[in-house]
């Protein structure tokens, strides 16, 4: 039984037309309820009402935590919902479609019908949003819903499914865990991460460990070697996105190096990552510079010298990464690995320009004019 309204009601009655308030209400059965009105003069009367789900149309999404002065709306839209979730099944290795569109379906009928998210009424300047990002008129926005609260809801969809145990741990760690938006906090270091997986996982009994005394951060100067030191050819394994046996060594093929597909990997994985382009740029600079000299090279040096690279600069990112390069077929093995970054912690890599390079060695030079102490005030890596 529903609360009665203690408080008059929009409602007139319809034999003296003063307010009324609700006596009593049903709950809803198929989308209907009865309700019992009554009127200061006594007259009661029922009606019989169905809850009116939204239409696609009328939702628009918010972006949270923006940080802007206008908001930033666009309309609700079951194919950018479905690239999001293809782009966490990037990091799992599922790429069933039709089980992408089995979830995005669910979960937009979830939101029309405002079950287990609120939709709220649009105001106008966030309709006037929609509009520009649009770029023409579209009045028949009526609700809008945050972008954090579908990210939530598609975690509940795929929480109703067991097999669906890594990929919402990967939905998690692409979606949940951004942090590229003023105003939204998302995860910097991997304890958040972990702190969202013992609680989405009960049987995850361990206790999460402190962190180790992170070693002293090294820098990385940008642009170090010429792009024609790049690798020419790469011996590629033939790999499956299906969770099986590793290919045999003879199943590889020699291709040209293929530079705009290394870094478009490398850029997904910092995909919603604070300061991302900068990272990117620095990860693939410190990979390459390594493997300078060497004509050919595999897909193994490319894969694991951008995890150790990743490990240095941004956890998150690490864990998506190793997530889809060592195959992980379990929720238990994304902890592990989580905890590893806790417990033997790498030293942190921060990139420079050239222009920074030479600001901060003159900075420390000069710090260091006249000491007697012989240790740098910046650590500088060089291979």
């Amino acid at each position: 039984m529903v609360t009665p309204s203690k408080g008059l009601t929009g409602m007139s009655c319809p034999r003296c037309g003063k307010k009324t308030r609700i006596t009593r209400s049903s709950e809803p059965t198929l989308g209907t309820f009865e309700r019992e009105r009554k009127c200061p003069d006594g007259h009661t009367f029922r009606t019989f009402e169905e809850v009116r789900t939204a239409t696609l149309k009328e939702v628009g999404v918010r972006a949270g935590g923006d940080g802007a002065a206008l908001p930033t709306v666009h309309p609700l839209s079951p194919a950018r919902l479905q690239e999001e979730l293809a782009r966490a099944a990037f990091f799992s290795g599922v790429g069933d479609q039709l089980e992408i569109r089995e979830i995005t379906t669910e979960a937009v009928a979830r939101i029309l019908r405002g079950e287990g998210i609120r939709l709220q009424i649009a105001d106008r300047e966030e309709i006037l949003a929609v509009r520009r990002s649009l770029r023409q008129v579209h009045p028949s926005v009526r609700f809008t819903v945050r972008d954090t609260d579908i990210i939530d809801l598609i975690d509940s969809v795929m929480e109703d499914h067991e097999r669906l145990r890594m990929p919402r741990v990967l939905y998690a760690l692409v979606f949940a865990g951004r942090n590229d938006r003023e105003g939204r906090k998302g995860w910097d270091r991997a304890e958040q991460f972990l702190v969202w997986l013992h609680k989405s996982f009960q049987t995850l009994d361990q206790d999460i460990p402190l962190r180790v005394a992170t070693p002293r951060a090294l820098f990385w100067r940008i642009g170090t070697i010429a792009p024609d030191s790049y690798p020419s050819r790469v011996i590629k394994r033939r790999f499956s996105s299906k969770r099986g046996p590793a290919p045999s060594r003879n199943d590889s093929r020699i291709a040209d190096f293929n530079f705009p597909q290394y870094e478009r990997s490398v850029q997904r994985f910092l995909f919603a990552r604070q300061d991302a382009a900068r990272k990117a740029e620095g990860v693939i600079d410190f990979v390459l510079t390594s493997l300078a000299g060497q004509d050919v090279v595999t897909t193994s040096q490319l894969a694991f010298g951008t995890l150790a690279a990743l490990r240095r600069v941004d956890e998150i990112a690490y864990l998506r990464a190793a997530s889809t390069t060592k195959r992980f077929l379990d929720v238990s093995s994304v902890r592990d690995e989580a905890v590893g970054l806790l417990r033997h912690p790498s030293p942190r890599l921060e990139f420079r320009t050239k222009e920074e390079w030479q600001a901060g060695a003159a900075s420390a030079g000069n710090d260091r004019k006249g000491a007697r102490a012989s240790t740098p005030v910046m650590s500088y890596l060089r291979l």
